[in-house]
This record gives structure tokens, sequence and C-alpha cells, in this order.
């Protein structure tokens, strides 16, 4: 392991003697965080709520639909798609039309006015966390309502027909009373809405220092760990990586160190980007120990691939050549120059292939807040993009008898 960690440290000390990449990788991207946030200056944050809705149930279920999806609260929020299928509700959702797809099923009402478990079934993109929760919460919100009328109805229905059996009259107040109940549960339920209504206008905006920290930042790893995988080729021109070889140590063992060198050199980068845009503009990176994990998998994940374009070029001009242009075409198609909501759709559904795209998402989630078990799945593509270049880049490396 001391073999390994003196390789990578070796050329991360050559790296820092190099003013160009001082410059190119170290300054520029923070320069360019100043004027591209400058520039295009907007808030990063929801603006509509596009669902899918499935409503098989003709009475409460068109209530539903009708007096809160498409009621005075809701109906400038709440974009709604029919469909006429689970199966298509889903495959929506899954495709990233909607943010939420809403089912019920046709015996809802009959299950709420016999007592039976009577669901709203909402299902949540998997890549965004604060649309789905908002139509969960209305959904919680309706469905509790409901209940709240069934009570307050069965307790009326259960007077009527205790006073029906004694023969005895109904007094104004007891009728009073109840009526005035099932009026407040309907101003609650009114109030409740305006309430979620006034959360996500209020909803925490990205701005765009914050976006561009991001997509900048993810798009420079991939510039620093480029460059630093010119090392591989500077070695062979100054015959050092044969002096290397003629060392007390193993072919794995360079090419390890070479490899650690490279994610180190990228988690700097990152690195120094997080703590620039912290003390500089504000930006709240969300939970420390879930920006660490995120970090280290992103710096993974573009090592690696910084890794495999090394395997695929000759020399250190091509890698330095079709590096940059590697890092641009991903970083444009990842959303690092402008948040992925302007795509067109053709390049949104394109940008699922481009691991910047994931990248981004999982820090835009962080700023949200949200939990590591909402960025998990980000996380894991992330992972196996950076497992198969890694493996790609062993086999290429193998080849041609560098491991």
């Amino acid at each position: 392991m001391r073999k390994i960690l003196a390789v990578a440290f070796k050329d991360i000390k050559i790296r820092f003697r190099d003013v160009r990449f001082i410059f190119t990788v170290l300054l520029l991207p923070l320069l360019l965080i100043f004027f591209i946030s400058s520039t295009f200056s907007f808030s990063y944050e929801p603006f509509e709520v596009n669902i899918a809705v499935l409503i098989e149930d003709n009475d409460l279920g068109k209530i539903f639909l009708n007096d809160v999806f498409k009621g005075e609260e809701l109906k400038d929020i709440i974009i709604i798609k029919n469909v006429s299928s689970v199966d298509e509700g889903k495959k929506l959702l899954d495709e990233g039309d909607v943010s939420a797809f809403v089912y019920i099923d046709k015996d809802f009402s009959r299950k709420v006015y016999e007592n039976e478990d009577a669901k709203i079934y909402v299902y949540g993109n998997p890549n965004e966390s604060i649309k789905p929760n908002f139509v969960k919460e209305v959904s919680e919100i309706f469905a509790l309502n409901v209940m709240r009328y069934r009570a307050i109805l069965n307790g009326l229905v259960g007077v009527l027909s205790n006073r029906i059996n004694d023969k005895s009259q109904i007094s104004y107040e007891a009728l009073n009373s109840f009526f005035k109940e099932l009026s407040d549960a309907l101003s609650k339920e009114r109030t409740d809405l305006l309430k979620l209504n006034t959360q996500l206008a209020t909803t925490r905006s990205i701005s765009s220092f914050e976006y561009y920290s991001v997509g900048i930042g993810v798009m420079y790893i991939m510039f620093a760990t480029n460059m630093f995988s010119e090392a591989f080729f500077e070695e062979m021109r100054y015959n050092t990586l044969y002096r290397l070889l003629t060392a007390p140590i193993s072919k794995i063992q360079i090419f390890a160190g070479k490899v650690l060198g490279v994610f180190l050199m990228g988690f700097i980068e990152m690195l120094l980007i997080i703590l620039f845009s912290y003390f500089v503009y504000g930006v709240r990176w969300g939970n420390i120990l879930n920006l660490l994990i995120v970090s280290i998998i992103t710096v993974f994940t573009f090592s690696s691939l910084s890794l495999l374009l090394a395997s695929l070029t000759k020399s250190e001009s091509e890698i330095s050549s079709i590096g940059p242009i590697v890092a641009l075409v991903f970083g444009f198609l990842g959303g690092s120059m402008w948040p992925l909501f302007l795509f067109p759709d053709f390049l949104k559904k394109l940008s699922m292939i481009i691991p910047n795209r994931w990248a981004i998402n999982v820090y835009i989630s962080l700023l949200y807040g949200d939990s590591f078990t909402y960025i998990s799945k980000s996380l894991v593509i992330l992972t196996i993009f950076g497992c198969v270049f890694l493996l790609l880049s062993l086999v290429n490396f193998s080849r041609r008898d560098y491991v």
C-alpha cells in the first residue's frame, strides 16, 4: 500500500508544479462559476406538477379529481394527464414525463361507505422529491377528510336511528352540531390545501450560483482527471515509467498508484469548488456525510472515465485534445451548461446515458435536503458507470502491457 501511495503522491506533486494545470483545473472553474452564474441568473425551482391520473371510481374518486386537483387552490399548479391503465401511468412515470401517478380503483367509494380499507395509490418519480411528496400530501389530506366525513355522518346516522327507534324528536341543537362539524371539516380541508399551495410556491429554490457550482464542478472533475491521466504518456516520454518498472514494485502497484492519483486529483478539485462556493456564495451542500459519499462516488466515476479515455488513446497529445471535447460534450448533454428542465424532450432522454446528468441530479438533491434513501438509485447508477469504465480501462491497459 505504501508503494501505491508513493506513486499517487509523486504524480500529484508533479501536477502541482505545473502552472498550466493549476490555472486550467483549479482556478478556471472558480472563475467560470462566477461569470456564468452572473450572466445566466435564474432560480432552479418547480413551476408546475405534471401528474398522470387514473380514477375508476365515479363517486368520491371524481370528487377528488374535480374538487381537489382541478379545484381553485391547485388548478394553476397541477397539470393532469388522464391515462387508461395502471401500466400506462407507470410508463409515463418511468419515462420521466410526470412527477407522480395517482390511481383510485373502482371500489374506493364502496369501501369508504362500508368502513373498509380504502386507499389512494400515489406513485412518485424516483428522480424527484418535492413534487411527488406534494401530490402525496394532497392525497393524504383528501383521504383523511373522507374518513372525517364518514365518522361525522356515521354519528349522525346513529343519532337519527336512535331517535327513530325511540320515537323521540331530534333537537335542533344536535343537528346544528353535526352540520357545524361537517362545515369545519370542509373548511379545514380547504385551509390545508391552501397551506400546501403556499409551501410549494415558497419551496427553497436553487440559485444560479448554487446550480453552476454543481454543474461546473461536475464537469471540471473530468477536466482534472483527464489532465492527470496524461501522466501515463508523460512518464513514457521521459522514460520514468521504465525506471519505475525496474524498481521493486509490480505493474499492478504502479497502475493502482496512477488510478489513486487520478482519483485524489478529482477529489481535490471537487473539494476546492465545494469550499469556495460555501464560503464565497454561501452554498449549503446539505448533510456532510451524504456529500462525502456522493463526492467519492462521483469522482470515482469520472476518474474511471478518464482512465478509459487514456487507455483508448496512443499519445499525450491525443488525450489532451480528445479529453476536453468529451468533457464539454458530456457537460452540455448532462446539464452542466444549463438546467435539464430547459432541454427538449429528446435531449432529456439522451442525457439518461450521460453520467454528468446523474451526478448533477444527486448534488441538486443534496441542496434540496433530500435523504440518502432518495438519492441512492442515482448513486447506484453512477457506481455502475464507474465500474464499467474502470473494467474497460483495465482490459485496454492490459492489452498494451501497462498492467
